[in-house]
């Protein structure tokens, strides 16, 4: 019974409230990676239509002509966007090797648009608003304070860009444009972040909630077993308790003793009704027995 003891009314082994840190921190880690993953396939899905606009900018004459980027040249950076792109989905379930890839190339998209800026006016080129879609996917998929330097090195490489191409010094308007551009990556940055934050929090409230709603379940289910083998054994121990005494009151009365001390013919006739009662106490000793065996593995099979 020391064994029942231990296993109804313990409290749960594992999960929920009562799980070790290693747990809590491999639910987390676990979650970390299913976000990143739902999120890197939606970047993907946001490439293809980067480059179904960019197919149709390099196959239209007229608006190749507008942004400059016609040629074979062209093509080829085309061609190289379309497969790191898919070599980016295909290794993507790969832990270490998914999220350097993506790294890799968004920092590849990033010098892309760079290009793109340089040849159609520098800072004053309107592709120039494409950075801050790249400040919030480096935010979005690799949340830490390191990830935003890509995209903000954009503005000194463009304005570099701009005056070694253009020519010309950087301006007062130049200046203002990133000061503009900045600022609105650092409120984007701090939007992110507090709303990475809160779904954080929210996270774990819910893990939370979801192991106390575990742990109430298998006190439940454990309650339930205890009552089962508390009924079944309570109704074998009291047939064996009324067998004891009857078998007492029998060898205790004065009929009984008469019979035993008489002849052997009443001895013979008197022995086998306590004999069949002897094995009666007994089998229903054993039924017990094996009941609690029974319970105690379904038990340890459950929890």
């Amino acid at each position: 019974m020391a064994e029942t003891g231990a296993l109804v009314g313990g409290t749960p082994a594992r999960g929920g409230l009562f799980a070790g840190p290693s747990e809590r921190t491999e639910r987390s880690r676990l979650f970390r990676e299913d976000r990143f993953l739902t999120r890197a396939r939606a970047l993907f899905y946001a490439r293809l239509a980067f480059l179904v606009l960019g197919l149709g900018v390099i196959g239209v004459p007229s608006w190749s002509a507008a942004f400059g980027v016609g040629g074979p040249k062209a093509f080829a950076v085309y061609l190289v966007m379309v497969a790191y792109s898919a070599a980016n989905y295909v290794f993507l379930a790969r832990k270490t090797v998914g999220k350097a890839l993506t790294f890799a190339t968004l920092c590849a998209d990033l010098c892309v648009l760079v290009w793109l800026v340089s040849i159609t006016g520098g800072l004053r080129s309107p592709l120039l608003a494409a950075q801050l879609l790249f400040t919030i996917l480096f935010v979005v998929l690799f949340p830490t304070p390191f990830s935003v330097v890509p995209p903000l090195l954009t503005f000194p490489v463009v304005a570099k860009l701009d005056q070694v191409l253009g020519g010309h010094a950087a301006v007062q308007i130049d200046l203002f444009i990133l000061l503009w551009y900045s600022a609105i990556n650092c409120i984007l940055v701090y939007v992110m972040v507090y709303l990475n934050e809160r779904d954080r929090l929210k996270h774990r409230e819910l893990q939370k909630l979801s192991s106390a709603l575990r742990d109430m379940a298998i006190v439940d289910e454990r309650n339930r077993l205890a009552r089962e083998i508390h009924d079944g054994l309570g109704g074998v121990l009291s047939s064996v308790v009324i067998q004891s005494e009857y078998l007492l009151n029998m060898i205790d009365g004065s009929e009984v003793r008469a019979r035993i001390s008489g002849s052997s013919e009443a001895r013979a006739a008197i022995l086998p009704t306590i004999r069949k009662e002897l094995c009666d106490l007994h089998q229903a000793a054993e039924d017990s027995i094996e009941e609690l065996r029974r319970s105690l593995r379904m038990m340890k099979e459950d929890f």
